[in-house]
């Protein structure tokens, strides 16, 4: 079993045009979507409120007994602002609301007696750390896989590398891999992003490069990496080669940059990498 564990949220967004909208997101639940459109095998670690609807989870067929619903709080908001009329710029506000107190109490024992795998979807280091700590003492053998952001490194950087120690897997893009250590590059699988140019697969000498193909008009790059991640572990848990597991989830993920948000990856004319696994 897959067990992603992260932020389940609402964007609200406003784009150039002043248009606004609510769309679900954040790191565990497009994750989770990623991995649900390869298999069904993976369940989902959150806290949300009860401003959440659960249908937006529950079209994704996976297990969501880990997911918190609380009547004392909000579920995580992200509000972005693309008044700049360019993808790559807006402005950008983070409430977590119920999502600062995602903890391993909400881990249910079944999850720790099936995982295969467990993703640590990008949140502040510091709530990485005793999801790491609890499967490391109560599933050793569990392989472990981390992301994180930019501004987390520089934020806490004894954290970020205490946990990617920890870690078998990481997924990291050019900005991020150049602040770590070499030691730590060589000893551990890594999945780096590379945004329009593909992803770079790096376990001890091997290198495995895919490209993917050119996007003229991106809307929203907000969640290509988690969906990146959500597809490679969910195809790895089934025993995709690197190489096609990488060009996969590159497809997928840079579908998803053509819209805001992920949702519309659910669309079944979306879906032709189905066949090929």
């Amino acid at each position: 079993m897959l067990i992603i564990i992260g932020h389940v949220s609402y964007d609200e967004i406003v784009n150039a045009s002043g248009e606004q909208s609510i769309i679900p997101s954040g790191a565990g639940y497009t994750g989770a979507l990623g991995a649900s459109m390869i298999q069904k095998d993976v369940g989902l670690v959150s806290q949300i409120g009860t401003d959440y609807d659960m249908s937006h989870l529950a079209r994704l067929g996976i297990d969501l007994t880990g997911v918190n619903q609380r009547a004392d709080g909000l579920t995580t908001r992200f509000y972005l602002n693309y008044r700049y009329n360019d993808p790559l710029k807006r402005d950008f506000e983070a409430q977590f609301n119920v999502g600062s107190d995602i903890s391993p109490v909400d881990i249910p024992v079944h999850y720790v007696e099936s995982a295969s795998h467990v993703h640590l979807a990008t949140m502040p280091p510091e709530q990485q750390e005793p999801f790491i700590h609890f499967f490391r003492n109560h599933s050793p053998s569990t392989n472990i896989s981390i992301d994180t952001i930019e501004q987390f490194i520089h934020q806490n950087p004894k954290q970020v590398m205490e946990n990617f120690i920890q870690c078998d897997t990481i997924f990291v893009d050019r900005r991020e891999i150049a602040m770590l250590p070499p030691s730590l590059i060589q000893d551990r699988e890594i999945i780096l992003k590379l945004g329009g140019e593909g992803a770079l697969y790096m376990n001890g000498a091997q290198r495995i490069q895919v490209p993917t193909r050119f996007i003229e008009n991106i809307t929203d790059k907000t969640s290509s990496g988690d969906i990146l991640a959500g597809v490679f572990l969910a195809n790895r848990a089934k025993g995709l080669d690197p190489e096609l597991n990488l060009r996969i989830g590159c497809e997928i993920a840079t579908k998803s940059i053509e819209a805001f948000g992920v949702d519309h990856l659910l669309k079944e004319t979306y879906r032709p990498w189905q066949e090929r696994v």
